[in-house]
């Protein structure tokens, strides 16, 4: 059984923020730190931070596309998500290849 953390948030809407708590997986409060970086990225103005914040989201990420705890097609697309946020993080602005989109998921035959 995966080892669970306990995050504890200030959530504004909760009815009493400083003693919430959520339960979650490592693998679960990692994505729920990247996504909070990630809105953070996309919200900062500054050129240092958001160069750091890059660098953590893409450790993040690749930690996140080798961890056991998560189905392998999640992996995948994680793993993509990596390979751009580490163009990004080095400050390389050319477009990525092809083969850095190429998906290794079977071809969805549902639509949804």
């Amino acid at each position: 059984m995966e080892r669970q953390t306990v995050v504890r948030t200030r959530d504004p809407v909760a009815i009493d923020p400083d003693t919430e708590e959520y339960v979650m997986t490592c693998a679960e409060a990692l994505l729920a730190g990247t996504l909070a970086l990630m809105t953070a990225y996309g919200q900062s103005r500054c050129g240092q931070h958001g160069h750091q914040m890059a660098q953590k989201i893409c450790a993040n990420l690749r930690h996140l596309a080798r961890h056991p705890g998560l189905s392998a097609e999640f992996r995948v697309v994680v793993g993509r998500l990596y390979t751009t946020w580490d163009v990004a993080s080095r400050g390389a602005h050319s477009e990525l290849p092809a083969s850095a989109w190429a998906t290794r998921l079977p071809e969805c035959t549902v639509v949804q």
